[in-house]
């Protein structure tokens, strides 16, 4: 498995590149990484420039198709990646709980796309795709769409409910991602809040 961290995001609601914005003193690249190479025996990172990202220790490739969103950076994933699947993860999500990962990786079975699914919303940057999906999402890129949920409907899917995430990430940090400045307070609170339960 390959975890593809989308990090080309402009950041426009936030006024920052979100990448090397920091959650308890850490950027959330470094966050997100870490916990991706707990999980999964691989990681790369999507950009817009990949010169930001090289001293990473590890690969690093630009957009195929610039200007597609987070659509155009899985779809650089899937055609980069050297295994089967990847775990698409988005770069601004600082609390990712790595056994919550291999929980959605372990109940992929025969399934185009392990996705999270709470009520009617889908999680597509906390989400497992095979590589069976890069034609479909290369048709949503040809006909202009950019939202990853655009091709879901013609995958095999398997939903993984909240209450199975919540058995192991109870307050489902993992699927929390940053967009605003507000969001990086919220963030420093439950960080605080997370040091203090492991005391």
């Amino acid at each position: 498995m390959t975890a593809v961290i989308l990090a080309g995001g402009k950041g426009v609601r936030m006024g920052a590149d979100k990448a090397f914005l920091t959650v308890d003193g850490v950027p959330l690249i470094e966050r997100v990484l870490t916990a991706a190479q707990a999980a999964c025996e691989r990681a790369i990172i999507i950009a817009n420039t990949a010169a930001a990202f090289e001293h990473m220790g590890v690969d690093v490739f630009c957009d195929i198709h610039p200007g597609f969103g987070s659509l155009g950076g899985l779809y650089t994933g899937l055609f980069y990646a050297e295994t089967e699947a990847v775990f698409a993860l988005g770069c601004d999500m600082p609390f990712i709980e790595p056994r919550l990962m291999e929980y959605i990786i372990s109940v992929r079975e025969d399934a185009d796309i392990a996705v999270p699914v709470l009520g009617e919303y889908y999680e597509p940057l906390f989400s497992v795709y095979s590589k069976a999906c890069i034609d479909e999402v290369k048709q949503s890129i040809r006909a202009g769409r950019c939202q990853i949920v655009s091709f879901f409907n013609r995958m095999k899917i398997r939903k993984v409910s909240g209450r199975e995430l919540r058995a192991i990430d109870p307050e489902l940090d993992s699927l929390m991602n940053l967009n605003t400045p507000e969001d990086i307070d919220r963030a420093e609170i439950i960080a605080r809040r997370r040091k203090k339960d492991r005391t």
